[in-house]
């Protein structure tokens, strides 16, 4: 026997684009959202952001390096920097599906993840025909960053 769970929730969504699908979160999903501007790292958070007209995003709230970004569950898309044109409006609490994924919604998956795959097998293919070893390219990304983090300011 299935037991009944209660979700309290303010408000619903429905999802548009795959920037969640790792997070098993398809289109034409409907997520549950609990209403709320404080949000804790690793929290799933509907995001308002004011551009010409204020929309939502569905994106984990983390914290890396100590600075707040909001991050896809879908290696395609870059973290987005946490800014005063971005506000916490909820927290994910539930999500419904009114119909099963179909074999091309799979297939799909299943696609960006060899995608993805491939191009960091190429990059390593790569350092490793350079000679570089795992120490040598994270030391490497890390200088990249700090530089870039100083031409940011």
């Amino acid at each position: 026997m299935r037991h009944l769970h209660r979700i309290i929730a303010d408000f619903a969504l429905r999802v548009e684009g795959d920037n969640m699908i790792y997070a098993g979160i398809l289109p034409g999903d409907i997520i549950l959202i609990k209403q709320t501007n404080i949000a804790n790292t690793g929290d799933l958070v509907a995001v308002g952001v004011e551009d010409s007209a204020w929309s939502a995003n569905l994106k984990y709230f983390v914290e890396p390096n100590g600075h707040h970004c909001l991050r896809s569950a879908n290696p395609a898309y870059h973290d987005i920097e946490y800014t005063d044109k971005h506000r916490i409006i909820g927290t994910m609490e539930g999500l419904i599906r009114e119909r099963a994924p179909s074999e091309n919604e799979y297939e799909v998956l299943i696609n960006y993840g060899n995608t993805f795959k491939n191009e960091w097998l190429e990059v390593i293919s790569l350092a490793q025909l350079l000679g570089l070893n795992a120490e040598k390219v994270r030391s490497l990304i890390e200088i990249q960053k700090s530089m870039h983090d100083q031409l940011s300011k």
